[in-house]
């Protein structure tokens, strides 16, 4: 059984991701995710990408942020878009 901050985190992820479909996205939730984004979203009106981290503790600083800003900063750039069936 998973243990209670994987289910709090997933209960608030679930929770961010249908209030940004309420509002047109299209949400994909990266399950078990390590990386920097728990949730990449799609708006098609918009043409926007969204990433975002969900937290549920203090544990995430002021400093983290800085760091994925700055580490990601490159995919803020145009990229093309394919549909690959396997």
């Amino acid at each position: 059984m998973p243990n209670k901050h994987y289910l709090k985190g997933k209960a608030k992820e679930q929770r961010v991701k249908k209030k940004y479909q309420e509002n047109g996205w299209i949400m994909l939730r990266m399950a078990g995710s390590k990386g920097f984004s728990d949730l990449v979203g799609i708006h098609k009106e918009k043409r926007e990408v969204i990433f975002i981290q969900v937290k549920t503790g203090k544990s995430w600083t002021e400093r983290m942020t800085q760091k994925v800003l700055e580490e990601y900063d490159w995919i803020k750039g145009t990229f093309e878009t394919r549909f690959i069936f396997e």
